[in-house]
């Protein structure tokens, strides 16, 4: 599982710098909810851990398109993004389900059972109940690449995200390092989709763009989708996206974990 990575969206948010622009359609960030304090410092000091994963034994053929449910609202979602992402989307649940299964062989290291995601998973403890109980506001998020490198887990940064209502739906914004604007959309029955795009500030484009896919600054940047689903009173948002990546691995998906 060799790969290079040229400045893709989870590496370069480990620069950790805390500024950022909120957009005029997002609510106004309470400015205490924003303070830097020891607990980020903590996390930030972390970055590049490399931890060991405890994977439940036994993952039945078709147990994570099982533990994501049926499909809800697919045709919608599928006509309102590029072939290429509705692809893509497709083939998430068993790319997880191969990852999961390849990282078992990788190096050891700590593991923070607070945020196995995979057993959970595994186990089906996931729900798409945050639509209606979400949190919003501004809060710590943290960045973790499963498969990368060939290491089983790694947690690569640790930043902050607001969480706020627009409209009917639910957008989230990563505001620190690289930036990422995402609108939460019905999907399937215990998992939402995210529909957004990866962008740093100078960056003209900035929100979902079906005609243009690619930032015309850099194409290591543009439009990213996955699934939104809840795990331990956490929003989660997991994609399989390898933007930078100069070949595809087969084994590989990352999570945005917001707290």
């Amino acid at each position: 599982m060799k790969k290079i990575i040229v400045t893709p969206l989870f590496l370069i948010l480990m620069i950790g710098i805390f500024y950022g622009e909120i957009p005029q359609d997002v609510s106004k960030i309470n400015n205490d909810s924003l303070s830097t304090d020891s607990a980020i410092k903590n996390k930030e000091s972390r970055d590049q851990q490399k931890y060991k994963l405890k994977v439940p034994a036994g993952i039945s053929k078709n147990s994570l398109d099982q533990v994501f449910g049926f499909c809800l609202n697919c045709k919608e979602i599928e006509g309102q993004i590029t072939k290429k992402d509705a692809a893509e989307l497709e083939q998430l649940p068993n790319m997880v389900k191969k990852t999961i299964y390849e990282i078992t062989k990788y190096k050891k290291g700590k593991y923070d059972d607070h945020h196995n995601i995979v057993a959970k998973l595994s186990n089906g403890h996931i729900n798409n109940s945050i639509k209606s109980g979400l949190r919003t506001g501004a809060r710590i998020c943290q960045v973790y690449c499963f498969g990368f490198l060939d290491n089983s887990v790694q947690l690569v940064g640790t930043h902050r995200c607001l969480v706020e209502r627009l409209n009917d739906d639910f957008i989230v914004f990563k505001f620190t390092g690289n930036r990422l604007f995402a609108t939460l959309k019905p999907y399937k029955e215990s998992a939402l989709v995210f529909i957004g795009r990866s962008y740093v500030p100078e960056h003209q484009q900035q929100r979902y763009d079906r005609e243009n896919p690619d930032n015309l600054e850099n194409e290591n940047f543009g439009n990213e989708v996955g699934y939104a689903f809840s795990i331990n009173n956490k929003l989660v948002l997991l994609s399989i996206s390898q933007r930078g990546f100069t070949e595809p691995d087969s084994a590989f998906f990352q999570c945005l974990v917001i707290k």
